[in-house]
């Protein structure tokens, strides 16, 4: 009986001007900004809105990067306000989850920091962040590209997060006395952490392989029945919608079918990440 998650990726970077003497290219930002909320983040969240309020055991998790919600603010603010709606829609039955992250999408738990200072500082600004536009402290961690190390949970357990999402690593799955199913979950190493890693081969089954292999909701949601494991993490670009997938192709009819198809299997059971952990 799995815990499935679905989870989302928001994320929009600032161009850089091509001319000398000049840094942010205002005009390209916005352009490309105002496209794709008109092809994906507007219908897609109002899509969401209408499945959630339509599907009660649907669950979803999303994660925006504060460089995209600064954009949203200054280029298009209806996507605040969609944002704002599909988590009001949620919250009496714990339907939706918003994520803290980096501020900037950056690589600051690389750095050569003993203390982390850096990253501290774009989560705790992520986090005010967060807490201006939606009223939330979110108690779940997405690193930048989902990067993971023992280090980057030990500062995350230490910010009082409970659960972390991460790319699935081959060392997670080695050296281990007994088989670890390929959909366990974690508890990172000294800390009460619980760890979520993506399955990638399903999550890219639709992010990239939907143009040229469909798959049906019915058919992704039997997948996801027959899977042995404890809990099966599926992470998004939220962009795969109607703007890496175009909707001639069929991604919003998917999305639009998948909660109705997930329930006809009583063994699935959706969870967001703070779910897992507790």
């Amino acid at each position: 009986m799995p815990l499935v998650t679905l989870y989302f990726q928001l994320h929009q970077p600032c161009r850089l001007h091509p001319e000398r003497g000049k840094f942010l290219w205002e005009e390209k930002n916005r352009e490309i900004f105002l496209k794709v909320a008109e092809k994906c983040y507007l219908p897609a969240t109002r899509l969401f809105t209408e499945l959630i309020a339509l599907h009660p055991g649907f669950k979803i998790t999303l994660s925006m990067s504060g460089i995209f919600l600064e954009q949203a603010e200054q280029y298009q603010p209806e996507v605040i306000k969609t944002l704002q709606e599909l988590l009001q829609a949620g919250s009496d039955r714990d339907q939706v989850e918003f994520l803290d992250e980096t501020y900037y999408h950056s690589l600051a738990s690389l750095f050569s920091d003993p203390h982390s200072e850096e990253f501290r500082a774009q989560v705790s600004l992520h986090r005010e962040k967060i807490r201006r536009l939606f009223g939330i402290f979110p108690t779940s961690f997405r690193n930048t590209e989902l990067m993971y190390n023992n280090h980057i949970a030990e500062v995350v357990a230490d910010m009082g997060y409970l659960s972390l999402l991460c790319e699935k690593r081959d060392d997670m799955f080695q050296n281990h006395d007994m088989p670890v199913s390929p959909n366990a979950v974690f508890r990172a190493k000294g800390t009460s952490l619980i760890v979520l890693p993506r399955n990638r081969e399903l999550s890219d089954d639709i992010a990239f392989r939907f143009p040229h292999r469909p798959v049906t909701p019915d058919e992704y949601a039997s997948y996801l029945a027959r899977i042995d494991g404890e809990g099966v993490f599926l992470g998004f670009d939220f962009e795969h919608i109607g703007e890496h997938l175009w909707a001639d192709t069929g991604i919003f009819e998917f999305w639009r079918g998948l909660p109705a198809c997930l329930e006809k299997h009583e063994n699935i059971i959706l969870a967001n990440p703070s779910d897992v952990a507790r």
